[in-house]
């Protein structure tokens, strides 16, 4: 949720209709309760497949404070039309 939550914030508004097609994560350790953290989002590439959109975004998610690199990431996403 804190990777889907960053990137949405940056597509506002967005139209409905977009498809969560895919995400990977790589963990170095998860966060602690009540920790204040940062996700840096930004995009890998765009494609167009059978007229359709895709967009991969990459993030990093790190502890403010320390800047300890918490979890990275890529999410696929269909674009809506």
């Amino acid at each position: 949720m804190i990777v889907i939550d960053a990137v949405l914030s940056l597509n506002l508004p967005r139209p409905p209709g977009g498809v969560h097609g895919g995400q990977t994560f790589d963990i170095r350790r998860m966060p602690r309760i009540g920790e204040t953290l940062r996700t840096d989002v930004w995009c890998l590439d765009k494609e167009i497949k059978k007229d359709r959109k895709w967009v991969r975004v990459r993030s990093e998610t790190r502890a403010v404070g320390t800047n300890e690199l918490l979890f990275t990431g890529v999410m696929t996403t269909l674009v809506a039309q």
